[in-house]
């Protein structure tokens, strides 16, 4: 099936009469929906409950020392975790075969392709895509991008970059267009959700590290040479991420914030997770930071889009800090508590102790979450503010700024205030105060 343009396709729709090819293309996209697609997703989330009853299992044992083997409940828990392990190794066993995963990867290929081509934007390389987009593409089902993006996260997430080179360099490139070019076209998929799916696999594919350019290099290693390779060029060579994939991902982390959903407050955080990831590989590539110090330029008036990207982190950064500092105070109240042997802790039945046990590990997990999301913002804050101060310096931002830096920093460094924050180990929530 070659690429033919908007205007022939609509013109075909409307005559409603289908080649057996494009019988094929639709049905090919049904069952890789109604089955691969849903493997995926059974398997992604069993993967999560297995690792929820993992990290129950250990903290239990932790709990119990020597008693735990005698506990009838934790025996139940260990022979479910085995079963989870059996599940596992079967899943794996069936959705990494490469010849799936190759194939599949090829047909969707052919679809953003012909995705692309829909739109009219087919060949234009750097451009966003024409205005209005056209009926034909606006009736295809939401579910196309959305199965092609759970494929590619899923190889992406396994690390699996051999069944992705298999398709060649030329073949990547236009999932590197489409991934971009969509995700920064909010008339095109209207669905910020999906479009920060987009983006999610893009921080699926993103490279180890960069070069030693400002950021300090959280993201997750790989430890293959040829790999990083592959993905470093994917991204620093494609001239439509060079162009437009900073400019999008600043667009999409202030829209984000505005989806109606009554759960968008929370699913921003892990979605804005995974931008200030991508921020972080992408400052380090100077063809990617050229870009961004331009668009800044370009929008840090007081009406810019780039003054709403750092009015959005802010926000962000004020909520989890604050967050976090609270939850410090109560961890080290409990420890203080339980390193008492005279304390009424231990004067508490049975019950009310375990639900303080449960109460701490609660506020534990959230200041580690807070905390970890916390250090990805000020660490964006830190380096690009050393060569980018229009937008931090504009009239609207900079008391706003100045006294956000005030509020931690009192909560930081004063004699006084610094013992409420003391623990025993910081580092096990991603706290470091004198780093922050």
């Amino acid at each position: 099936a070659g690429p033919s343009s908007g205007g022939a396709v609509a013109a075909q729709a409307a005559s409603a009469e289908f080649s057996f090819i494009c019988e094929c293309f639709f049905l090919t996209a049904e069952a890789l929906h109604l089955g691969l697609i849903r493997v995926i997703g059974t398997y992604t989330e069993e993967a999560k409950e297995a690792h929820r009853r993992r990290d129950e299992l250990d903290a239990a044992e932790e709990r119990l020392g020597a008693m735990a083997g005698a506990d009838p409940n934790l025996e139940a828990l260990r022979a479910q975790c085995g079963r989870d392990l059996q599940r596992r190794l079967c899943f794996d066993a069936a959705l990494q075969t490469p010849d799936v995963l190759s194939r599949a990867l090829a047909f969707y290929r052919l679809m953003v392709v012909w995705l692309r081509d829909l739109c009219g934007g087919s060949g234009v390389e750097g451009d966003q895509l024409p205005l209005p987009p056209p009926e034909v593409f606006r009736a295809m089902p939401e579910h196309f991008v959305e199965d092609m993006a759970e494929t590619l996260l899923f190889v992406g997430r396994l690390m699996s970059y051999g069944y992705l080179r298999e398709l060649g360099s030329e073949r990547l490139d236009e999932f590197m267009d489409f991934l971009v070019v969509f995700s920064g076209s909010p008339l095109h998929i209207k669905n910020p959700y999906l479009r920060a799916k987009l983006i999610e696999v893009l921080a699926a594919w993103m490279p180890d590290s960069g070069d030693d350019s400002g950021a300090t290099g959280r993201r997750r290693r790989r430890g293959n040479a040829p790999v990083a390779s592959f993905a470093s060029s994917l991204f620093e060579a494609h001239p439509t991420a060079i162009k437009l994939l900073v400019p999008n991902l600043v667009k999409l982390y202030v829209q984000i914030e505005f989806t109606g959903s009554h759960t968008a407050f929370f699913e921003k955080f892990t979605i804005r997770n995974n931008m200030a990831q991508l921020f972080e590989y992408l400052w380090t590539v100077p063809a990617h930071r050229a870009t961004w110090k331009a668009f800044a330029a370009a929008e840090s008036g007081e009406a810019g889009q780039y003054i709403g990207f750092i009015n959005m982190l802010l926000n962000d950064l004020i909520y989890l800090l604050d967050e976090g500092m609270k939850k410090i105070p109560l961890i080290r109240e409990f420890e203080n508590e339980l390193a008492n042997p005279n304390s009424d802790f231990h004067r508490l039945p049975q019950a009310e102790r375990e639900e303080r046990e449960k109460t701490h590990r609660d506020n534990e997990q959230y200041a580690r979450g807070d905390f970890g999301l916390a250090s990805e913002y000020v660490n964006l804050l830190r380096y690009t503010s050393a060569e980018i101060t229009d937008a931090l310096l504009s009239e609207s931002m900079v008391a706003r700024v100045g006294s956000t830096l005030n509020y931690f920093l009192l909560m930081l460094v004063d004699p006084t205030e610094r013992r409420k924050y003391r623990v025993k180990d910081p580092s096990k929530y991603d706290f470091n105060p004198q780093q922050l």
